[in-house]
């Protein structure tokens, strides 16, 4: 009798323990999720915050100062130990990679440089811009070579051949034109693009070039 006078009250007494612990756990719960939001909810148009250190950096080993307007183009030469710069100012600079010396200023162009290639050999760069022409010459003594005039609009990019003998120029006359680099004789004119045609590269083999501009495309064609 005692047990079935103890066993409605202790069943009562669990009852409300659990009702309370219950209540007590969605409490917490609520106050958790409210605390998460508050944690990680952003503002409205606000974008998260990047730690300062999250990224990294690096410093620059130096400077090179030659030029007084904008640069557009900068090469390495083949070995490494040297760089070409085109520039608004007419000019193309050739100093030296390990200490940003000036070795060497080509002035033969008479407007912004847009495009400078050195050859595979490291001996000759190409340079070309608003000009209209590809000029080739020595890397050393900055003698001219050659100048390339076929293009009837300034001449943004320039490609050696990987055999260092044909020069491809992009130009904004909508055409690449593949041509002789000791010479300057046209080999061909490819007139596939509809715009400015910005770049232009050699495959690994030297059969075929990929070129591309403003028409949105990048076009591989035949370089023979």
């Amino acid at each position: 009798m005692e047990q079935d006078t103890l066993q409605p009250a202790s069943r009562a007494i669990s009852r409300r323990q659990v009702l309370k612990w219950a209540g007590l756990t969605v409490v917490s719960l609520v106050g958790s999720s409210f605390a998460l939001l508050g944690c990680t909810q952003q503002p409205a148009g606000s974008a998260p915050q990047a730690s300062p250190t999250s990224l990294p950096g690096s410093t620059a080993l130096y400077t090179y100062h030659g030029h007084s307007k904008s640069v557009f183009a900068v090469a390495w030469s083949p070995d490494g130990r040297r760089i070409a710069s085109g520039s608004e100012d007419h000019t193309v600079q050739v100093w030296n990679a390990t200490d940003g010396s000036p070795l060497l200023i080509y002035r033969g162009h008479g407007a912004e440089v847009h495009t400078v290639a050195w050859s595979p050999d490291g001996m000759r760069i190409a340079s070309a811009g608003l000009d209209k022409t590809v000029q080739v010459w020595d890397a050393v003594t900055g003698g001219r070579v050659l100048t390339y005039g076929g293009h009837a609009n300034g001449v943004y990019g320039v490609a050696w051949s990987i055999d260092g003998k044909m020069i491809a120029s992009a130009s904004a006359d909508q055409t690449v034109q593949v041509w002789d680099a000791t010479t300057g004789s046209r080999v061909l004119t490819y007139h596939g693009h509809t715009g400015y045609v910005f770049t232009a590269g050699w495959s690994a083999d030297g059969q075929r070039i990929a070129s591309g501009g403003a028409d949105q495309t990048v076009q591989v064609w035949q370089a023979q």
